[in-house]
């Protein structure tokens, strides 16, 4: 089998087809309830780089470009959920700097790149879930708790970069060696 053809095979092992519904069916829960579909879509995406990583020996590179992939089912039922809320602008914005931050990794395969474009897309839905639970159209006037919007957004910064840069830089990758031995 040439490489190209167990790179293409890889895709389609049953494994990754069965997480990758579970991920999809994790994604429309967020359209019935936004806040534990939310919850729940997070644990899978944490939990699936365990299986495709561990059981199927996927390289990092793999897969992100994999998760990256099956992220977009959640952040297709996230705006849907905006619009309900009347903030389709603000989040359609943050999930286009998200698609280009994806972009640019596929250009040029760093993950480095998502701590240039964090997703903030995110961390605006998970905010918006839980300060206006009702789905209430929202004023982006005064009164609303902004100062958790921040909050959010440096908390994700903060785990792209121990994601990205310390766990993949210098814990998994080549900086493990030079950690360990200074």
């Amino acid at each position: 089998m040439r490489n190209a053809d167990a790179q293409a095979s890889i895709w389609f092992h049953p494994l990754i087809l069965a997480v990758t519904a579970v991920k999809f069916a994790a994604a429309a829960t967020i359209l019935v309830n936004p806040f534990w579909g939310l919850f729940l879509s997070s644990a899978i995406d944490i939990a699936d780089a365990q299986i495709v990583i561990r059981l199927l020996g996927f390289d990092r590179r793999q897969y992100q470009q994999w998760d990256k992939s099956t992220d977009w089912f959640a952040y297709v039922a996230e705006l849907w959920v905006g619009v309900t809320y009347g903030v389709f602008l603000p989040l359609f914005l943050l999930l286009f700097f998200r698609f280009f931050g994806q972009f640019m990794f596929s250009r040029f395969r760093s993950t480095l790149v998502f701590i240039l474009f964090p997703n903030f897309f995110e961390a605006a839905f998970m905010w918006l879930v839980i300060f206006h639970p009702d789905r209430r159209s929202i004023s982006l006037g005064a009164g609303e708790p902004w100062n958790w919007l921040y909050i959010f957004f440096a908390a994700k910064l903060i785990q792209e970069i121990m994601l990205h840069y310390v766990w993949t830089e210098l814990i998994v990758g080549a900086g493990r060696k030079r950690l360990l031995h200074s």
